[in-house]
């Protein structure tokens, strides 16, 4: 939240995780809710995935994030060939532009499609870094 005086507003989320039995075949669904605040200038935005964070990790509690590691070139990453080939018809050339871009323009590059996307966050993941996070 950048100002004191930004508004938020709260949204509740309703979560459904399967139950399995013993030969892994679905039986029914547990419920659960949550609610999370948002700043105002979200309001109009939609969620366009999901991801499960590590235990214990919180966006707070990762400290600053090193300007070294986001001006890294991207060709570090172990990455398939098919990945790095998206991060060229993207033109994303660092780890930071890569953190930067978001999922839904990501998915418009020419083979990047969610298994791409999916490699991206398993190799940022242990940086503390993913993609589409708000940098300063």
């Amino acid at each position: 939240m950048s100002g004191s005086n930004e508004q938020s507003y709260k949204v509740r989320l309703v979560l459904r995780k399967a139950v399995y039995d013993a030969e892994g075949r679905v039986t029914g669904y547990d419920w659960d809710d949550c609610e999370v605040a948002f700043t105002s200038c979200l309001l109009d935005a939609e969620v366009v995935g999901i991801e499960r964070l590590p235990t214990g990790h919180c966006a707070a509690t990762t400290g600053a994030i090193s300007a070294e590691v986001l001006s890294r070139d991207a060709d570090t990453l172990d990455l398939t060939t098919r990945a790095r080939t998206g991060l060229l018809h993207a033109g994303i050339r660092t780890i930071g532009d890569l953190v930067r871009s978001q999922p839904y323009e990501l998915l418009k590059v020419k083979g990047v499609g969610e298994t791409v996307l999916r490699e991206y966050a398993e190799v940022l993941a242990p940086l503390g870094l993913n993609i589409g996070m708000p940098l300063k």
